[in-house]
């Protein structure tokens, strides 16, 4: 009984976390005292008599280990692993290494015959086998050691060290008289450093496992012992300072050994034999109180699982393993009826009371019912729609769900729960009504957004452009695309025959032969009124043989009306069936065809307009066929990206007393206006200049006369001069007109560059004129703006590009061609394509004796 206290007293007393009152700590004063009054000894004892302080410190080293493997030794069947037994081991078989390294050590040699380096083999031998079995040690803290094997292992061990030492004398070198420590013995004792260094740490991680009086004495041990290490590499000669350095670590690593194991199992001896028992019965402890909170937590568990199931709203119903109903929760009751009797029943007996029927109203065997499969499957049946109807009653809509329960792979039940969606499936079937009925209105919607985009499209084209046939084409293509018809088919006429010009989905040769060979009165009923016509089936009607024979099976057509007159029909087909067309479709066409009668009505207008202006644009650039003193060329280029006529122009003409008029000009504007102010400009200057006034002074009559009867917007450029044939000179005004390029024999070439305002913008301005002489050989070349602006897309062809076009095209004839070359200069810079017109002159002095005068091309 004493015995059974005093173990609980001293389990009590280990696994506190610090000690108790009257307790000794792990290292009191008195110890470190002790410890320093040890080392001041050896230290003396050093100074006095090395070989004495070697021997002190190793007999020191040697009753230690022995002593501990001795206390270790008869306190083993008390430990619960075997991480000291082992340290045991490894101090007794070191210690008895270090017998002969005592007695070999320098200044003792008492094993003759052998010099330093033995001591230091021995010294090596001993810490390495130490310190690999205080690095292993922490593995014995779960597990058991082999003692027979450990003293196998360690007795073979020590049996080679002294074998290769003292017998085959083949261990490594250590020492050399001389020189000192080998590279190899200094490596060594770096990894023995590293290995005490190593089991610290594994000490470290299972510091729980330890008292404190134990654990931080050996930690402080195996760093005295990684010091000790690492002084000892240093030495040259073992009476050194490092190698007393490393003795002194030596004892003071023994001595906290010594406390660890030794002084602590004589002070407090349960503390450390009995730490493990002690926190196994902490344990049980633990786990005792654990047990019982788990027990009232099932409880509470349980409880709550109760009440759960009664506040549920599903209903819950549990099945043995035959398929009986064993347990049923409030709202399960409520929404089937069940009561006690009904545990007697299977699922098919209790479901025959019951009309079953799956979500889509059909029969369903009970069979099929969740619960039944998830016992006969052994699978969880995901959430299906069922119906049960009682006699007299209205269905009742379930959500019902089961899966079955087990024990191990054995199916012993199931359970099933039941949710009530009868609001919600009614809810379901409004909402699919009103679904299918917002859909059918949302399809019209859709295809009447879909028809106004496009008429928004096509309205878009056609003002666009006033070339009817480049807008027809796509017209239809967009009209056929959303009105999902197979061919559209425009039709007009001129007058005396119809004609079919543009057709989209079906070949317009086809549509021409079928007019010409049953003509257009064939069509009567779709001009019967200006309204759009809807032909569903277009075999059942009379006539439309035109139709017929293209195989069209269904059509809407609607008629174009122009200035109140019929000039057309616009149809949409479908061939083959009769998948008709709908008013939103009629509606539509009648859009669409009343844009294309618009497009067509201007088109032909603009086509008037266009022939008007192109015959008046011919008259202003007339030129004479030959003109005495003067040889020139001229050439005039509509634009290629626009149609519409401009106002470039340009005018050679004979003066009284021996001069010529030079005129080249560009009105503001397109079309026929602008054809008409440019004659305006040109008469008028041409009269002015008959009367005697100079340049200066008709751009400035020209400009008063404009300004007086023209809107401000209206303006003109022009370049007029009178050359003197005679004495060749050439007075000219520039009224904001592109520079004049006089290109001389020589090659140099001048700017005319306007010194006067443009002409028609405000009255009362002021005209300069300005001279120069245009002898022999010298080439004039005057040009509108189209020229300089030519753009091939980054930059404009400008004055400079036309200069060198110049010099370059007097090669090819003087002033014959100059004209064609700079032009196709400009038009393939363009890249064949000219934002504006172009009008091109180029003159130079042809004396009266010369025979045949050049005429221009």
């Amino acid at each position: 009984m004493e015995e059974h206290h005093e173990t609980e007293r001293a389990a009590s007393l280990a696994h506190q976390p610090g000690p108790a009152p009257g307790q000794p700590v792990a290292l009191s004063a008195g110890s470190l005292v002790v410890l320093a009054v040890i080392l001041v000894a050896c230290w003396v004892t050093s100074l006095i008599s090395y070989p004495t302080f070697h021997t002190s410190v190793e007999l020191f080293s040697i009753v230690v280990a022995t002593t501990l493997f001795i206390v270790i030794w008869h306190s083993r069947r008390l430990l619960d692993n075997d991480y000291l037994l082992l340290v045991g081991f490894a101090m007794v078989f070191t210690a008895i290494i270090g017998v002969p390294h005592l007695l070999s050590f320098e200044g003792v040699e008492l094993i003759p015959g052998f010099d330093t380096n033995l001591p230091t083999q021995l010294f090596i031998a001993q810490r390495l086998i130490l310190g690999v079995s205080l690095f292993i040690a922490p593995l014995f803290l779960r597990r058991r050691l082999n003692v027979p094997v450990a003293v196998t292992v360690y007795s073979v061990a020590t049996g080679l060290v002294l074998l290769s030492t003292f017998g085959w004398r083949n261990f490594p070198t250590m020492f050399v008289e001389g020189s000192g420590l080998t590279p190899l013995k200094i490596w060594i004792e770096y990894v023995i450093a590293a290995l005490f260094v190593g089991a610290a740490v594994g000490l470290a991680q299972q510091r729980r496992r330890f008292d404190p009086l134990v654990f931080w004495p050996t930690l402080l041990a195996l760093a005295c012992f990684a010091a000790s290490e690492l002084a000892f590499s240093l030495y040259t000669i073992p009476t050194s300072v490092p190698n007393l350095i490393g003795h002194l670590f030596q004892v003071s690593a023994f001595y906290l050994m010594y406390r660890a194991v030794v002084v602590t199992a004589l002070v407090t001896p349960f503390a450390l034999l009995y730490r493990e028992l002690s926190e196994q019965r902490d344990e049980l402890d633990v786990s005792e109180k654990r047990q019982r909170v788990v027990a009232a937590q099932a409880r509470d568990e349980a409880e709550l699982l109760e009440s759960i199931l009664s506040s549920m709203a599903d209903g819950l119903l549990v099945y043995d393993a035959e398929g009986r109903i064993v347990r049923w929760n409030e709202r399960a009751e409520q929404l089937l009826g069940y009561s006690v009797d009904d545990r007697a029943y299977t699922i098919a007996e209790r479901l025959e009371r019951f009309a079953l029927t799956d979500s889509r109203g059909r029969p369903m065997a009970a069979s099929e019912y969740p619960a039944a499969r998830a016992l006969r499957e052994g699978e969880v049946v995901e959430g299906e729609t069922i119906s049960l109807q009682a006699p007299g009653q209205p269905p009742l809509w379930l959500f019902a769900s089961a899966a079955p329960i087990r024990r191990g792979t054995e199916i012993v039940g199931a359970v099933g729960t039941l949710l009530d969606i009868t609001d919600l499936h009614e809810l379901a079937e409004d909402q699919e009504r009103l679904v299918t009925e917002l859909a059918a209105a949302n399809t019209t919607l859709s295809v009447e957004a879909r028809l106004s985009d496009a008429v928004n499209d096509i309205d878009t084209r056609v003002n666009a452009s006033l070339q009817f046939d480049d807008i027809v084409g796509p017209v239809l293509e967009r009209a056929a695309e959303v009105t999902s018809a197979d061919s559209a088919i425009l039709l007009v006429s001129d007058g005396r025959d119809w004609k079919a010009p543009h057709v989209f989905g079906v070949e317009r040769n086809a549509v021409q032969e079928a007019v010409e060979r049953f003509g257009v009165d064939d069509l009567t009923p779709l001009d019967a009124t200006p309204s759009p016509v809807i032909i569903d089936d277009v075999e059942s009607e009379i006539g439309l043989q035109v139709l017929k024979q293209l195989g069209i099976g269904s059509a809407v057509g609607a008629p174009l009306f122009v200035a109140g007159g019929l000039v057309g029909h616009l149809l949409l087909a479908r061939h083959g069936g009769t998948d008709g067309f709908t008013v939103q479709h009629g509606d539509f066409l009648r859009k669409v065809a009343a844009s294309v009668a618009l497009a067509l009505n201007n088109s032909q207008l603009y086509e008037q307009e266009r022939n008007i202006a192109a015959t008046l644009q011919r008259s202003l650039i007339a030129m004479p066929d030959h003109l005495t003193g003067v040889r020139f060329d001229s050439l005039y280029r509509s634009a290629t990206t626009t149609a519409t006529v401009g106002g470039d122009f340009y005018d050679l003409f004979e003066l009284q007393c021996n001069q010529v008029g030079i005129l080249v000009g560009d009105v503001s504007g397109k079309g026929i206006e602008a054809s008409a102010l440019t004659s305006v400009v040109r008469n008028t200057m041409r009269a002015y200049a008959y009367d005697g006034y100079s340049p200066a002074e008709c751009a400035w009559r020209v400009n008063e006369l404009l300004a007086e009867v023209t809107p401000m917007e209206t303006f003109c450029t022009l370049w007029f001069g009178i050359l003197d044939l005679p004495s060749q000179e050439l007075l000219y005004c520039n009224a904001g007109h592109p520079p004049g390029l006089l290109v001389r024999a020589d090659g140099d070439v001048e700017r005319l560059d306007p010194e006067s305002p443009i002409v028609g913008a405000f009255k009362s301005l002021e005209y300069t004129n300005s001279k120069t002489v245009l002898r022999a050989r010298d080439l004039l070349v005057l040009y509108t703006d189209g020229l300089t602006e030519a753009s091939d897309g980054k930059t404009h062809f400008g004055v400079r590009r036309t200069q060198k076009a110049l010099l370059a095209a007097r090669e090819h004839g003087y002033p014959s061609r100059v004209p064609q070359q700079v032009f196709e200069n400009a038009e393939q810079f363009a890249q064949g394509r000219l934002a504006d017109d172009i009008a091109l002159l180029a003159l130079t002095p042809a004396p009266e004796y010369e025979d045949a005068p050049e005429y221009r091309v």
